[in-house]
């Protein structure tokens, strides 16, 4: 079975999306799939906000930087920025104007999903994707995907909803 990064980076490859914000980067084994799936699709730019060690969970290694696992030769195409995501992702947002992709893997509660979710859902393009990391935490993604009558997948524990023209 296929895992939660290998199903996003089969996503990126097929969508070939120009646009995609991440919010969570921590390690940033999510960040260099991503990249990489853009290095191959030879176009796409990714915007990643983190708050450096906000999560205990992370386990970055003591002197590792944010997003340590990304090569120097996928940095090209990726902008981090490091703060609290309820602080820079608006602005991010409407600085870019529209996306094609939308990564949730920061705060998993569900107010903070929540947040995210409807924050990003308003820059989405119509056929767009939100994409979010541990669904099985709480019910923020179903409740939301539902809230936008969009469909969605569960796929390795992440979900993926389509913004139709019913969202």
């Amino acid at each position: 079975m296929a895992s939660a990064l290998d199903s996003i980076y089969v996503v990126i490859r097929a969508l070939k999306p120009n646009i995609i914000v991440e919010t969570g980067v921590a390690n940033g084994a999510s960040s260099f799939y991503i990249l990489l799936a853009l290095k191959k699709n030879n176009k796409g730019h990714l915007f990643s906000v983190d708050f450096p060690n906000l999560d205990p969970t992370s386990m970055i290694p003591k002197n590792k930087e944010v997003g340590w696992l990304v090569p120097q030769i996928l940095r090209e195409r990726w902008t981090l920025i490091l703060g609290k995501v309820e602080e820079k992702l608006t602005d991010l947002l409407d600085k870019l104007g529209a996306i094609d992709v939308f990564y949730h893997d920061s705060l998993h509660t569900y107010e903070h999903m929540m947040f995210e979710f409807k924050t990003a859902w308003r820059k989405l393009i119509k056929g767009g994707l939100l994409i979010s990391d541990n669904i099985d935490l709480n019910n923020a993604f179903i409740d939301f995907c539902k809230e936008v009558k969009a469909s969605w997948i569960d796929l390795a524990n992440v979900g993926f909803c389509l913004k139709n023209n019913l969202g």
